[in-house]
């Protein structure tokens, strides 16, 4: 409640992401918890990844909960998993299905995205950003 305060004093809005605590990893949890601010303020980090692991890697429950959140995400975590690795760092390999988490976006009109880098061999961060960014892009182009 004091976050909504501030930030309505300054005009800003804030996302709760669905992380992986078991208080808030879901889209619906976090639903919750902004019912109980009631401001307009306080909204949704939606983390596609972070849906698909509290699903146990189902990806139509993770679509579901994503799904409850419409008009209330400001923005969208794009990453993958696999079942009990909130960090995985290869992007198409995991369990994640970008295709229906971003076609699933658009319809909710989400319209600011980001992506998480781990980056483990710092020689090659500018190639592993540059992959990240072209595999997000494929998907991403086609929905918007």
């Amino acid at each position: 409640k004091k976050a909504a305060e501030i930030c309505s004093a300054a005009g800003v809005a804030i996302g709760i992401e669905n992380a992986e605590m078991p208080f808030g990893n879901t889209v619906e949890k976090v639903l919750d918890i902004i019912g109980r601010v009631n401001s307009p303020y306080v909204q949704i980090y939606a983390d596609i990844a972070n849906a698909a692991n509290a699903a146990g890697g189902d990806t139509d429950a993770a679509l579901r909960d994503l799904s409850l959140g419409k008009g209330h995400i400001l923005a969208m975590h794009l990453k993958d998993m696999v079942v009990g690795d909130y960090r995985y760092p290869y992007y198409g390999k995991g369990q994640v299905d970008f295709a229906r988490s971003i076609a699933l976006a658009g319809e909710m009109n989400v319209r600011l995205f980001t992506a998480e880098l781990f980056c483990y061999d710092p020689d090659n961060c500018a190639e592993v950003a540059g992959n990240v960014c072209r595999f997000l892009r494929g998907y991403l182009n086609r929905v918007y």
